[in-house]
């Protein structure tokens, strides 16, 4: 079967990233989640006690290696099972903020998949700057409320108990910062298909993915 490139953009909690890794599992495609670079980039940082500053100097002497969402290397160690420390996540968060860093994960990852098919890009950026050529480009959101509500309900399953009022103040204020910030706000790009799986079961939501693949591939 032909392959396609598929990137999904979208803001926090409307379930990109476990549908990406299902669809690249139902597709046989290499799933590629854009925010693990920053925390491969947090980790070395933090390691080695380097300042923002410090960690741009550096950035031309740290290579990236990607295999898939369990073996990311940099500088030749695999980092994957670092990566999902919550102090990580924040420091990730926090670096990703700067342009030259962005511009540093996005030239590699372009690269990676300008002249391949097969991939699935989730996060930031990939829908119009990362892989703005990819057969099908979708933008996934949920309402605010729905998105608080499958946080609290997953926080649930982990032990961790917190107010929905609480979350969905995390949720909104989450919004606002990634729509407002100054360096690739949070936007649905010209041309992207949106996608609000607010009323959409998972299974449906990946159904609905899986057919717009199918159409894209019968186009070309």
């Amino acid at each position: 079967m032909k392959k396609i490139n598929i990137a999904i953009d979208g803001p926090s909690g409307a379930g990109k990233s476990s549908i990406s890794k299902i669809l690249a599992t139902q597709l046989n495609y290499v799933f590629i989640n854009t925010g693990s670079f920053y925390r491969a980039l947090a980790y070395e940082m933090m390691s080695k006690n380097w300042s923002v500053e410090q960690l741009i100097k550096e950035l031309f002497n740290l290579n990236f290696l990607y295999e898939n969402d369990e073996h990311l290397f940099l500088n030749g160690v695999n980092y994957s099972e670092f990566l999902r420390d919550p102090a990580i996540s924040q420091k990730a968060s926090e670096i990703s903020k700067h342009a030259e860093i962005r511009n540093h994960v996005n030239n590699y990852i372009t690269n990676l998949v300008k002249h391949n098919k097969g991939f699935i890009l989730e996060g930031r950026d990939t829908t119009f700057k990362v892989a703005p050529n990819a057969e099908l480009r979708l933008f996934m959101q949920a309402s605010p409320d729905v998105r608080a509500l499958r946080r609290t309900l997953q926080n649930e399953t982990i032990g961790i108990h917190k107010d929905f009022k609480k979350v969905l103040e995390e949720v909104n204020f989450r919004d606002l910062q990634d729509s407002t910030r100054e360096v690739d706000p949070l936007h649905i790009a010209e041309g992207v298909i949106v996608l609000d799986n607010s009323s959409l079961t998972f299974d449906e939501t990946v159904t609905k993915i899986l057919e717009l693949v199918n159409e894209k591939i019968s186009d070309k």
